[in-house]
């Protein structure tokens, strides 16, 4: 192992000379020794002094531009593991790099929602609009505005920001159990966060196996490669930027989240 590290980060100095070194990793005691050459030769430094792991330093960040860095903090752990989340960040940072969120509008179409229009329907007095002496387009004109008042107030507009970054199932409610579970993690509420952890974890595997049965499984015969692009998004597997089936069909499938929470 000390021989491959060492060897991959000669490579990158011969390919990139000067470039930054971040190396990042679960560190025990066993596998210290091995970093001591690579950090002497790459003057690569440690920046966590915290616990990731109960009260020991197992996961360690190293890197040779420190004044480069923010400190690093800790974050809730990923999943099921024990071991908390590293993040540092850079001071300097493009800012045209950031994607910008999309804007969707739509509608509350739960089966309630829906039932509540055709009885609103159901109960007007349709006689009572409509006259002989109306013509078809007054008739028209009446008939779209019933419509729109009752669209409008049983099931209204309303918009609803998303990141393409976001997965394709990816909805409100989960976003707000990270908030939640961030939450009581930052407040050291430890027995809260557990139960937010794993709530949060049951939740994704529902949604994303809702996702699946609704709108991947049915283009395993139909379209097999776009199906097999869905599965590794899915399984997930790094996305390609240039597949803009996966971006259009995330768009298409916006509404038919937002219509499951």
């Amino acid at each position: 192992m000390k021989d491959y590290l060492i060897s991959s980060l000669e490579i990158l100095e011969i390919n990139y000379p000067n470039c930054a070194i971040v190396l990042a990793g679960d560190f025990n005691k066993t596998r210290l020794p091995l970093l001591q050459s690579a950090v002497k030769v790459f003057q690569l430094k440690p920046v966590v002094d915290f616990p990731a792991r109960g009260d020991r330093t197992l996961d360690q960040i190293f890197t040779n531009l420190t004044e480069y860095f923010s400190s690093p903090c800790s974050l809730p752990a990923l999943g099921l593991s024990d071991h908390q989340t590293m993040f540092i960040l850079a001071r300097i940072r493009d800012k045209t790099c950031k994607p910008k969120p999309k804007l969707i509008t739509t509608r509350d179409k739960r089966p309630s929602k829906i039932a509540s229009l055709r009885r609103f329907l159901q109960q007007l007095p349709w006689f009572d609009f409509f006259s002989p002496a109306q013509s078809s387009e007054d008739k028209i004109n009446i008939l779209t505005d019933i419509i729109h008042f009752g669209l409008n107030t049983i099931m209204p507009v309303s918009t609803i920001k998303i990141h393409e970054s976001d997965r394709p199932w990816m909805n409100t409610n989960l976003k707000q159990l990270i908030s939640r579970r961030q939450k009581a993690f930052t407040t050291g509420n430890n027995p809260l966060y557990k139960i937010l952890r794993n709530k949060l974890n049951q939740a994704c595997k529902r949604c994303r196996k809702s996702y699946y049965v609704n709108k991947v499984n049915g283009l395993r015969d139909s379209k097999p490669r776009d199906w097999w692009k869905e599965v590794k998004l899915n399984s997930f597997a790094a996305p390609n930027k240039t597949l803009s089936v996966i971006r259009n069909l995330w768009l298409k499938t916006s509404i038919w989240r937002l219509s499951k929470q």
